[in-house]
């Protein structure tokens, strides 16, 4: 390994302005473990080829393991400019972790620093990819008010439901109730911390999580999967406190 790894250098000092060297000796240093001197040759492979998509990908994976957060940003723009789409939900989840956790990056900062901007990352993503709840699900994670989260969650439920047997599974159907319950949760806080020109909004909001609630415990009641017993009970609790708020605010 360190005999390729010698000779992919010494290419590099002969040639050093072709990216596929520098690429190559970035997949040898990942073989060695050594993540931080791959991440320096993808970034060598970029000044040569900026315009190639599977780089892109390699500068992706080593950024987010190396810490280089905001060249996973970067990179992700960059595949959607190349490619017109990008989806891969663990990746998005995991740095969506990091913001929100404020992890170190590379350089020593809080990676929560660059919330805003992977917000305006994510509605690009779901511009192009409407029907990914997973991809919602991490938007909603991401978004600042109760009212972003519970809109977006909506979006992610309507992606999980589109096909109209996701009750006819346990796990997808455990998988809706918990995302309803989340979403009448967030529904329900909306409202109830909404400024005063928010309130049209956010009782329409409460009122579609509401009808959302009603429709997936009516399904799940018909599968009665032993797997969905307890959260379904969960769920009728928080619908039948959605539905006792609304009539007080009437």
């Amino acid at each position: 390994m360190e005999t390729s790894a010698t000779a992919y250098r010494r290419y590099t000092y002969l040639h050093p302005n072709t990216f596929e060297a520098w690429n190559n000796l970035a997949k040898v240093y990942v073989q060695q473990g050594d993540k931080p001197r791959a991440y320096r040759a993808l970034m060598e492979a970029l000044r040569f080829n900026y315009d190639n998509w599977k780089l892109w990908e390699n500068v992706i994976l080593i950024s987010l393991d190396t810490g280089h957060f905001e060249d996973v940003l970067r990179g992700i723009h960059r595949l959607l400019d190349l490619r017109g789409q990008y989806g891969d939900a663990p990746v998005l989840r995991l740095l969506a972790r990091a913001v929100l956790e404020g992890q170190e990056d590379a350089d020593g900062h809080s990676a929560g620093r660059l919330r805003k901007r992977l917000l305006e990352l994510f509605g690009r993503v779901t511009s192009v990819h409407q029907n990914r709840p997973d991809l919602w699900q991490i938007y909603a994670d991401l978004s600042p008010t109760y009212l972003l989260k519970a809109q977006r969650l909506l979006k992610a439920y309507k992606g999980f439901t589109q096909s109209g047997n996701w009750s006819n599974n346990p796990e997808t159907c455990k998988k809706v109730i918990d995302l309803a319950l989340i979403l009448l949760d967030n529904s329900l806080k909306a409202r109830q911390e909404c400024e005063e020109k928010e309130i049209l909004q956010a009782n329409q909001q409460l009122s579609s999580a509401r009808l959302t609630g009603q429709a997936v415990i009516r399904a799940a009641e018909k599968q009665d999967w032993e797997e969905t017993k307890t959260v379904l009970d969960e769920l009728r609790s928080e619908f039948n406190k959605v539905t006792e708020y609304m009539k007080s605010i009437m």
